[in-house]
Formats: C-alpha cells, sequence, structure tokens
C-alpha cells in the first residue's frame, strides 16, 4: 500500500546558474526559424504581386499599342485614298475648293471613323467642308494647337 503520509510539496528553488542571457539565447534560437520562414514569405508574396503588377501594365500597354496602330493604320488607308484622288489633287492645286470637297465629300460615307472634312489652305484658313457646317468656311485656324501641328 502507497504511503499517504509522504508529502508531494517540494521546494523547486532555479538554480542561479540559469541568467537572463540564456533565456535570451533560448528565446532568440526558438524565434529564428520563425522569422526566417516570415521574412521568406514575404520577400516571394513581394516578387510574386510585383510580377502581377509588371504583367497587368504589359498587357494594358500592348492593348493600347494595338489600338493605337490600329487608329494609324486607318489614318493612312485615308491619306491614301486620298492621295489616289488624281482629280482631287487637280482641283486643289487650281483651288477650286469646291470641285475638291465634291470629290472627296463621300470620305464620311466611305471610311465611317471620320466625321467631317475640313480643306484649308497653306496659311489656315478654311476653304471647304463636308459635311458643310454653317459659318465656319473662311475661319483662320494657323493658331490651334492641332493646325500648328499638321
Amino acid at each position: 500500500m502507497p504511503n499517504l503520509d509522504y508529502s508531494m510539496a517540494t521546494n523547486f528553488i532555479p538554480s542561479k546558474k540559469y541568467t537572463r542571457f540564456h533565456y535570451a539565447l533560448v528565446w532568440v534560437l526558438l524565434m529564428t526559424p520563425v522569422l526566417l520562414v516570415t521574412a521568406f514569405s514575404y520577400f516571394q508574396m513581394k516578387k510574386q504581386l510585383t510580377v502581377l503588377v509588371l504583367s497587368r501594365r504589359e498587357s494594358i500597354a500592348s492593348l493600347s499599342a494595338v489600338t493605337v496602330q490600329e487608329k494609324l493604320d486607318r489614318v493612312v488607308d485615308l491619306a491614301k485614298s486620298m492621295a489616289g484622288r488624281a482629280k482631287f489633287r487637280q482641283a486643289v492645286v487650281r483651288g477650286d475648293w469646291e470641285e475638291a470637297i465634291r470629290v472627296i465629300g463621300t470620305v464620311p460615307q466611305e471610311f465611317t471613323y471620320v466625321d467631317q472634312i475640313l480643306l484649308t489652305d497653306a496659311s489656315g484658313t478654311e476653304m471647304a467642308d463636308a459635311p458643310k457646317l454653317m459659318g465656319i468656311t473662311g475661319k483662320n485656324f494657323s493658331s490651334y494647337d492641332w493646325y500648328e501641328g499638321v
């Protein structure tokens, strides 16, 4: 039969040989793997998010480039169409603006992306337009930014 009179209480007093340095060392040893995994995960996630953002920006840029290229190709097609019309060139050289606008007056119907055709002389004064706008003929556009670019 067990001895029930035996006292279970023990007087445990830690020895003085464990200092704060030892406790700090144990804490550092336990936390180092956690900190390393956390840092590794952080840098991996940052790298993946950077790649994601850059790929999205690249796709938006390429889509924009394709859209701009398509619009510029349309302008080139329009320029080729105008350059191929001998009657138009001859009418402009003669200064017969009404004949010139009559020759190219169907451009807004042929090229649906063109709303208005405006013919100006070298000084920037409008000579003819199609479809006809009231009160615009004779206006000088030489001070406008878009005309200076032309």
